[in-house]
């Protein structure tokens, strides 16, 4: 009886140093996949015709049979003025954050200089709705 229970604790303490190990390779690959896409972070993207966002940080990879979408903190500028009653918001947000496949991301790329436009028409149509 001592035995088994001197075999049970081996074995429970192998059992643990093999999770331990389980979870240090979780984490390296999951830092392995976030350097991988970090030539995302202080790139411009505009993914829809109202949102133009600045990455600011990767958070994290997830992957499923479609491919790696990439989890970032962006700063976000929503501007929508097509100009009837409906259609006429605007507004930014320093902590906003999206996701994306990187297959995808790579395509709604943009300039800097085309996200200051979105950013200064935000800007402007703010200020003309609070004058």
């Amino acid at each position: 009886m001592l035995c088994t229970l001197i075999q049970n604790k081996i074995d429970m303490n192998r059992i643990q140093e093999l999770e331990a190990e389980i979870q240090r390779i979780k984490k390296e690959e999951a830092e392995s996949k976030k350097a991988k896409y970090q030539h995302f972070v202080s790139k411009y993207v505009h993914r829809a015709h109202t949102s133009y966002e600045k990455i600011v940080g990767i958070d994290r990879i997830d992957t499923d049979e479609f491919g790696d979408e990439v989890v970032f903190d962006s700063i976000h500028v929503y501007f929508d003025n097509r100009g009837d009653e409906y259609n006429n918001d605007a507004s930014i947000n320093l902590q906003g954050w999206g996701q994306a496949y990187a297959e995808e991301l790579e395509k709604q790329l943009i300039s800097q200089e085309i996200f200051n436009k979105a950013l200064n028409d935000c800007i402007d149509l703010i200020k003309r709705r609070l004058a």
